[in-house]
């Protein structure tokens, strides 16, 4: 079973470090990485040399923790100390702790000896059209710098409002609840109302057309009774 984590040091130089890494884990490191050496070398433009593929991964990772730093405004790193750590990883990192501030000794454009070694490397090992480079002598070298976050994302700050915001705001929410239940009961009641008169009109037409039926019949009762023939006596 082969470990997530193959622990080989490096002096601040590029070379191994042969007293924290040891033997066996550099030869497994070395097995590992072997069968990418062809595409780093048709990458790089050098398929005509022999390529140091740990080396090579400290050149490259080296440069661009040091360019990154930098973009941060740093010369020197800045570490706190682990709540826990196991083997295969670290564990969270504990603020709480006094930090360890870091000198800027060993970054590369800082230190001029450095640059030149990693400088002089990069040149070896690549074909690319690279400038020359003025280095960190004479003051050319990066400095801290305090560099501006910009913030890209929207953040939520709940703070107490003023006290006429706050009557405003109540206001305006009772506002529209009290008037919204109000139109509902208006529409309700309204709805009520067409239909009570529309039952009242039609009993009122019943009630017309029960009148009619009644003031007929007594018609017909009082033709009847003053067209029938009167005989009186004695001829």
């Amino acid at each position: 079973m082969i470990d997530r984590l193959i622990p080989v040091t490096f002096l601040p130089t590029g070379e191994i470090d042969p007293v924290r890494t040891t033997p066996s884990h550099l030869a497994l490191a070395k097995t590992i990485l072997e069968p990418s050496i062809p595409a780093l070398l048709s990458r790089i433009g050098n398929t005509g040399r022999d390529l140091d593929i740990l080396k090579f991964l400290n050149w490259l990772f080296v440069s661009y923790y040091w360019l990154f730093l930098q973009v941060f405004g740093q010369v020197a790193p800045t570490t706190y100390p682990y709540t826990d750590f196991v083997y295969n990883g670290p564990g969270l990192v504990n603020f709480s702790q006094p930090a360890t501030i870091h000198t800027s000794s060993n970054n590369i454009f800082v230190n001029q000896t450095l640059f030149d070694i990693y400088d002089s490397y990069m040149r070896s090992t690549t074909t690319f059209q690279i400038p020359v480079f003025a280095g960190p002598k004479n003051g050319k070298g990066l400095e801290r710098d305090d560099a501006l976050l910009l913030q890209s994302y929207s953040c939520l700050q709940r703070q107490w409002k003023p006290p006429l915001n706050v009557l405003i705001s109540v206001l305006s929410a009772d506002y529209a609840l009290f008037f919204g239940m109000y139109s509902f009961v208006l529409l309700i009641a309204g709805a009520v109302q067409s239909r009570r008169k529309k039952g009242n009109s039609r009993n009122q037409v019943l009630t017309t057309r029960k009148s009619l039926r009644r003031m007929s019949r007594k018609w017909y009762e009082y033709v009847d009774v003053n067209s029938s023939p009167r005989f009186e006596g004695g001829q």
